[in-house]
């Protein structure tokens, strides 16, 4: 975007002194000057505001991931937990729990955040472990 930007500008400059000249008497000398002290401030602007939406957006996706590795790791300690306390007295409700705890998974590798309240909201899968 930014590169086809930068080479229609000119054609761009040409188009607007063309359509504007018609009833105005203006130089593209004058009209090249008054674009070339505008330009280096919006390019800054829109550089600065380019580079602000990309820092977010990366924050982001860095706090999302670092989330699902937290969840992801705390699943794997409950389930390892799970069948330890489950493997002798009652396997039967290790497999209970651990289809839980993959159904867990499954919401936080395959659906969206709202996907995964609404479950939470509906059909609890830590609720059903206890």
């Amino acid at each position: 975007v930014g590169s086809a930007s930068y080479l229609a500008f000119p054609f761009l400059i040409n188009f607007l002194y063309s359509t504007i000249s018609g009833g105005i008497d203006i130089d593209m000398l004058e009209l090249s000057k008054l674009v070339d002290s505008f330009l280096p401030g919006v390019g800054v602007v829109l550089g600065t505001y380019f580079s602000l939406t990309i820092s977010i957006l990366y924050d982001r996706l860095t706090k999302l991931t670092e989330a699902a590795n937290a969840e992801a790791a705390q699943l794997s300690l409950t389930l390892v937990n799970l069948l330890h306390l489950f493997e002798d007295s009652d396997p039967e409700a290790a497999v209970e729990g651990s289809q839980c705890i993959a159904d867990q998974v499954r919401t936080l590798v395959y659906d969206s955040r709202g996907k995964e309240a609404a479950g939470v909201i509906y059909n609890d899968p830590y609720a059903r472990m206890l």
